[in-house]
């Protein structure tokens, strides 16, 4: 278990490496406190790189844990974003947690609902 006051000091780092600006923070206020909480539950690290490292607590075909990029390009997500239509935004959603942690799109589809918030929760920062 992780204190809230650390959480929250390590969520603020990474939103701060990430330049994640104070309009998308305020519209984000419950992906935080669920990416705070995941923290505490430690699910989640925030890596010196501001690198995201997940683990699952179901995991699945091997995989344990989901590492996630700290940065994409506008292109990065291009080629996984291919597979689903321009209006499902649950397809968008998945390729981008595809595109950040490098796994394929047929293993996120494959993800475990609760882990599976912390992961869209992650992407929504990206969009």
């Amino acid at each position: 278990m992780v204190a809230i006051e650390v959480a929250q000091a390590e969520i603020e780092k990474w939103l701060d490496g990430t330049k994640v600006m104070g309009s998308k923070r305020a519209a984000s206020k419950a992906d935080i406190e669920l990416l705070t909480d995941a923290i505490c539950d430690g699910l989640l690290v925030v890596n010196e790189d501001f690198t995201l490292t997940q683990k699952l607590l179901y995991p699945l075909e091997g995989v344990n844990e989901l590492n996630y990029k700290a940065r994409l390009t506008v292109g990065d997500p291009a080629s996984r974003l291919k597979e689903f239509k321009a209006d499902d935004i649950h397809g968008m959603v998945l390729a981008y947690v595809a595109t950040l942690t490098q796994k394929p799109n047929a293993l996120i589809k494959n993800i475990d609902r609760k882990d599976y918030r912390i992961s869209t929760a992650i992407a929504g920062f990206f969009f």
